[in-house]
């Protein structure tokens, strides 16, 4: 049931924030509140980079939490390392209309607007803290998908902008990639002068099967040379690997799904870049930087044509990249 709630959920958003303002109506609950509360903050993040809604699929963070624990086997050192990047899982920044700023200034968590208030209800809306400087923090009940939740919220036009609280820094990060019935993990270990920028990471790439059987795959170690990484950490998402577009395209075909995901990353990159994102891209590889931009651009089109082909993936992450590359170059 859960692969027809998601995209039913997605029209319903898409629906309500189309419509006229008078007419918007907060979208109803996919999942039942609270249920991931018990899992760890590392669980909670993963499960909700895989979701569509603000609420996060507790089947889905079951199920990573199970592999998690056992990828962490492989290494003694992998227990200690945890995601420190994201947000806050209950917070969400907000900078309203005057009128609603000041109703929340008051202490009030309803504030007459239906839309509004039919979120703070349905999303378990418990605080509303005034920062003094025209935002508010909004504090939720249970942990959710915050930055779906923040679009949502941004659908109002009683709403400037809202995001998620932000973590500063920088340090330790784990990746995690579904593959049909397995689960690839990389746990990224940062060092020196974290938190304030990481120097120079290691990287662990563990594969967990269905079956629950971890194993190490590779260790990588610095210097991190540039090259299509593993499951695309670090991504780094380097245009020069490549000799033409050509190239690139080609690689849409590979056996293997991060190469794919490589190449469609570059490519959205390319077009809408007009400086190299990446160190390795620079200096004497510039020219050939360029040119690849230029015979990408020449070729937009037809790019687009492949890339509605990649949507239908049946890989999630080639089919997410896809529908990325899309949304960056038809913006």
């Amino acid at each position: 049931m859960k692969t027809i709630i998601y995209p039913i959920m997605c029209c319903v958003v898409l629906i309500n924030l189309c419509c006229d303002t008078n007419d918007l109506v907060a979208p109803v609950l996919p999942i039942s509140p609270g249920t991931v509360d018990n899992f760890s903050r590392d669980v909670q993040l993963l499960a909700a980079g895989f979701g569509t809604t603000p609420w996060i699929d507790s089947v889905l963070a079951s199920q990573i939490a199970v592999a998690l624990s056992s990828a962490r086997t492989v290494n003694p050192d992998l227990a200690a390392i945890h995601i420190y990047g994201g947000y806050v899982l209950t917070q969400l920044i907000v900078e309203p209309s005057a009128a609603i700023g000041q109703r929340w200034s008051q202490g009030s968590i309803d504030v007459g607007d239906p839309y509004l208030d039919n979120l703070a209800s349905q999303y378990g809306l418990e605080l509303v803290v005034d920062s003094k400087q025209g935002w508010f923090i909004l504090n939720f009940r249970h942990s959710m998908n915050i930055p779906n939740l923040a679009k949502i919220y941004a659908g109002s036009p009683n709403i400037v902008y809202a995001e998620p609280n932000y973590f500063a820094g920088d340090g330790d990060q784990i990746y995690a990639f579904s593959e049909f019935g397995s689960w690839d993990f990389v746990f990224s270990h940062g060092q020196g002068d974290c938190p304030a920028g990481c120097i120079w990471r290691n990287f662990f790439y563990v594969t967990v099967t269905a079956s629950h059987t971890a194993s190490l795959v590779r260790e990588l170690e610095p210097p991190i040379n540039p090259d299509i990484y593993l499951w695309n950490v670090p991504p780094r998402y380097i245009a020069t690997l490549y000799s033409s577009a050509q190239d690139i395209i080609d690689h849409y075909h590979s056996g293997e799904w991060w190469i794919q995901q490589h190449a469609i990353e570059v490519t959205w990159r390319l077009v809408v870049n007009t400086v190299p994102w990446d160190g390795a891209d620079m200096g004497d590889n510039k020219p050939l930087w360029d040119n690849l931009r230029k015979q990408i651009l020449e070729r937009r089109k037809e790019i687009v044509q492949l890339l509605e082909k990649e949507k239908r993936s049946a890989d999630y992450n080639v089919h997410a990249s896809a529908e990325r590359a899309l949304r960056q170059i038809l913006q």
